[in-house]
């Protein structure tokens, strides 16, 4: 018989229970197994006769007929799409309640080969519903393993892409059920029990119901027992785990960073390596953490994986040494040759994260005073975060900024950063006002490189290269610590005869500038800023140039002042004797000046 003679002839047969329809229904149910026969049992209608056999009260067919329906529904989208608007759920759903197990777990693997979304809009069917119905069952059945892998199988199918089933099943205590698997010895259960956590964990409000020791205790087991992909999960989970504040306490044990340092003695997967590289990372943003691992061994561990030569444990290994270096300045005896070496060929992989990263390192690097000469001195890392100022995203030009503003302050490697052009893109960061916070790490590693700078000549060409424009546009910035550098600058111009000239004849110079900053009454601001200015005042051309009575008046109300210090006091006090001693006439200005102020 042909296949459409076995439709036609199972559909008249089944408007009743007949011997003849036993017969039938096997045969269709051998053609189901097919997928190519399969098909053809769809589109001759074979729906027909398998609804009207589900429409019986009592059916003794229910095992097959839940058989037939999920090895339809496994051969594409439109043999699953035909069954479900035939009106199957309905059916499949009651049978998730039988005592037969063996119905029960063909029904379930019915709806997971259906795809469940098929009846997001059935008014008669829930997915919380069908939760509630398969958690049942696994606890009915939890001793049948192949009933718990189809039925964590179809939490699996509803968790996907569906964060709102995966908070459904957290708050179902499903989580604690399918965990409770953990230690089976099944693989094909464990195997489907790992793939859904992982899904379900894609929610992070699911993340802390997996915060448990024993939970804990059995995913370290697996990394140690297995060398498949249950091994790379039960690290991925335990990594998972670690970003979650409350859960990551759990971890903060010696006893836990030892047995994930000792994992390393073990035939580890690649993935496997990298996630717990990941885990004590994360770990060492703890300072707890991170102390015990240093006890550990987590130094020479960082050494020898930040060398290898798969890429993304490097990179891993790279983000460790970032987080061990950022709690502990004593992590300093990690960097050397070895290791610059190994972050610098990272770096080539032009990737974004990757410069954020290592930037960032070499920025931590540069805190500790006897780093810079030691560390700073390989000119592939001088030119590496001078190309950095000039990236495309911010995040790497500020720990590029970052860093010079610490490297600057090394008179030792002035000249190299001279050389390599660092003046023009520090001038270019901090006539940018994108970021504060870069604009103000430019001007300090700027001001740093003035400071160790003792020659006329070089200065002069940083005041040509419109450093005397910076520095009178930082001098009128809203914010204090701006003026600040730019005060001290001043100052330090000023020292020169030179220099001095240039500046005095800048357009920028004005009394109106000089009366603003007076009025910031920022005793940090004022104390360079006058200092610089009575220096300049020895310049008769400038003197002539600022006589103003209203300094004068600026210089008076500062005196009275009393939220400024003593020392600007005391340098206020000899600029207003400067004007004195200019002339006779100079002298009763200041005088009357100061009785009407006065007497105000």
């Amino acid at each position: 018989m042909s296949c459409k003679e076995i439709v036609v002839q199972f559909n008249k047969l089944s408007h009743n229970l007949s011997t003849e329809l036993t017969k039938s229904l096997l045969k269709i149910q051998e053609l189901s197994k097919s997928q190519k026969t399969g098909k053809e049992l769809i589109s001759e209608g074979v729906v027909f006769g398998i609804m009207r056999l589900i429409s019986f009260p009592e059916n003794p067919h229910t095992k097959v007929l839940c058989d037939i329906i999920a090895e339809l529904a496994k051969i594409n989208e439109d043999t699953r799409t035909t069954l479900a608007v035939s009106g199957v759920f309905p059916f499949l759903f009651t049978q998730i309640e039988d005592e037969n197990p063996e119905i029960v777990k063909l029904a379930t693997r019915a709806l997971a080969n259906l795809a469940f979304q098929h009846c997001d809009n059935s008014e008669e069917i829930s997915k919380g519903d069908l939760l509630e119905k398969i958690l049942l069952a696994i606890k009915k059945f939890k001793t049948d393993p192949e009933l718990v892998r189809v039925c964590v199988g179809l939490i699996l199918n509803l968790s996907d892409d569906s964060e709102e089933f995966q908070i459904l099943v957290g708050q179902s205590n499903g989580i604690e059920i399918i965990c409770s698997f953990l230690d089976t010895e099944h693989e094909l259960v464990l195997s489907v029990v790992m793939r859904a956590l992982i899904a379900l964990v894609e929610s992070v409000e699911n993340i802390p119901y997996l915060g448990k020791i024993e939970i804990i205790n059995n995913l370290k087991n697996l990394i140690k027992t297995k060398q498949d992909e249950i091994q790379e999960m039960a690290a991925d989970l335990l990594l998972t785990i670690s970003s979650n504040e409350k859960c990551k306490q759990l971890l903060l044990t010696k006893e836990f960073i030892q047995e994930c340092i000792d994992l390393f003695k073990l035939d580890l997967l690649t993935n496997t390596k990298e996630y717990i590289i990941k885990l004590l990372s994360y770990i060492a943003l703890s300072n707890f953490g991170m102390n015990t691992s240093l006890e550990k061994g987590s130094i020479k561990l960082v050494k020898e994986f930040i060398s290898s030569p798969t890429f993304e444990i490097s990179l891993a290994s790279a983000m460790w040494l970032a987080n061990l270096i950022r709690t502990d300045e004593s992590c300093v005896s990690l960097m050397d040759s070895e290791v610059l070496s190994c972050l610098k060929k990272l770096v080539q992989n032009k990737n974004t994260k990757i410069s954020i990263l290592i930037i960032g390192i070499l920025r931590n690097f540069a805190i500790p005073e006897e780093n810079k000469p030691k560390f700073y001195d390989d000119p592939e890392i001088i030119d590496l975060i001078l190309q950095s100022i000039e990236h495309e995203d911010l995040r790497i030009q500020d720990h590029a900024c970052s860093c010079l503003r610490l490297l600057s302050t090394c008179k030792k490697l002035t000249q190299m950063l001279l050389e390599r052009g660092v003046i023009d893109k520090l001038l270019k960061q901090v006539f940018s006002d994108e970021v504060q916070r870069i604009q103000y790490s430019a001007s300090r590693a700027l001001n740093n490189i003035i400071f160790n700078i003792n020659d006329e000549e070089t200065l002069g060409s940083i005041v040509e290269k419109e450093g005397a424009a910076a520095m009178f546009l930082l001098l009128e910035s809203q914010f204090g610590v701006f003026r600040k550098e730019a005060a001290m600058v001043f100052n330090k111009f000023s020292n020169f005869e030179k220099l001095s000239i240039k500046i005095i004849n800048n357009e920028n110079l004005t009394v109106k500038m000089i009366n603003d900053i007076f009025s910031s009454e920022d005793s940090s601001v004022l104390e360079p800023f006058c200092l610089g200015l009575k220096k300049f005042l020895e310049n008769k051309l400038f003197f002539e140039k600022i006589s103003d009575k209203s300094i004068i008046v600026s210089l008076i109300r500062l005196k009275d002042n009393l939220t400024i210090s003593q020392e600007v006091v005391s340098i206020v006090l000899e600029l207003l004797e400067i004007f004195e001693n200019e002339n006779e006439k100079g002298k009763e200005n200041v005088i009357k000046m100061d009785n009407e102020i006065s007497l105000i």
